[in-house]
């Protein structure tokens, strides 16, 4: 894609980072890729791209600098009809948020698996992430800190067997859930998941074993349907969730961005680049900043409860998944 200015690019109400990037795309006579607006952005000297820690345009600035952060607020922009889009048929002209130095827009290759390096006892933090996670929990509302007894859980699922990928927020936090990580068995279950190792259920939520766990109890009540017309061991294999923040808070943290996110935001962007259906279920905002064609994908009607059935997720979304899944094919 290339983006070009429209007759309501005059004046935004943000003064500081847009109003830059209005000023340059005002002097365009013609189409601009992303990288050679994000290059004229920064030529100004105008762009400083600071902001809250934990704003996903901050976390733009830090992991990819000018340009994911002119893309941040590049999807307001379309949004809000200051800037359209022009098709040049060619594929991933503009990038998605990359981890590594590519820039021909290619898919990167495999980043390291960053859990293969959490210790097997509590607290189960990341040594990557564990000052942000300290700093935050030290100032954060008791609502709002992560427990760091729980193992993480930032996906679920198979990536190589997945046909469907639900985005999600976080994992949580329920009453039940220091008890369901105590266990043994459970805990076992989800460092194999964490570390990509095959088990009898790849998607162990729906492993009858665990059916007394909160993350059970929340992902068969989501999942009733499909099961119901796929069959429970298909939808364990073919199911794939990735959280946007990997730690159980009870609420959502303000703030706060870990190094480990990396990770599953890479892996967020393989799979749609790879062709598996993506279902948006929370944080429209987050998933955009990660890669703009979340923004394109519909929230299902409920987003405090988002059961995938027909009501929620729309007839013929429901549809796709249940042909994805039951059929294994990749969904055209």
């Amino acid at each position: 894609m290339l983006y070009l200015k429209t007759n309501k690019l005059n004046s935004v109400s943000n003064k500081g980072q847009r109003a830059v990037i209005v000023e340059v795309l005002g002097s365009l006579s013609s189409p601009i890729s992303l990288e050679d607006l994000a290059k004229k952005v920064q030529a100004t000297g105008k762009y400083h791209g600071k902001g809250t820690e934990g704003h996903p345009n901050t976390w733009a600035m830090e992991h990819v600098g000018f340009e994911g952060s002119v893309r941040y607020h590049l999807n307001a922009m379309l949004k809000a009809g200051r800037v359209k889009e022009v098709d040049t048929g060619a594929k991933h002209v503009l990038k998605a948020i990359d981890l590594g130095p590519d820039t021909d827009g290619r898919m990167q290759k495999p980043a390291i698996n960053p859990w293969l390096e959490l210790r097997e006892q509590a607290p189960y933090v990341l040594a990557i992430d564990r000052d942000r996670i300290e700093r935050h929990n030290a100032g954060a509302n008791s609502d709002r800190t992560i427990d760091t007894s729980l193992v993480p859980e930032p996906f679920i699922g198979d990536p190589a067997s997945a046909r469907v990928v639900l985005l999600n927020l976080n994992p949580g936090w329920a009453e039940g859930d220091p008890e369901a990580h105590a266990d043994p068995e459970f805990r076992a279950a989800i460092f194999r998941n964490l570390r990509h190792e095959s088990q009898e259920d790849p998607f162990f939520p729906l492993n009858p074993k665990f059916e007394r766990t909160p993350c059970a109890i929340w992902w068969r009540k989501k999942t009733k349907e499909l099961v119901a017309e796929c069959g429970r061991e298909t939808v364990a294999a073919r199911l794939l969730v990735i959280e946007w923040f990997p730690y159980h808070p009870s609420k959502k943290p303000r703030g706060l961005i870990c190094k480990s996110q990396s990770y599953s935001f890479q892996l967020a962007r393989q799979m749609l680049d790879s062709g598996r259906l993506v279902v948006l279920l929370r944080a429209r905002e987050e998933w955009s900043a990660v890669d703009e064609r979340c923004s394109e994908l519909r929230l299902p009607n409920s987003r405090q409860n988002p059961c995938i059935t027909p009501k929620n997720v729309g007839v013929n979304m429901f549809k796709r998944i249940k042909a994805a899944l039951c059929n294994g094919h990749m969904p055209e």
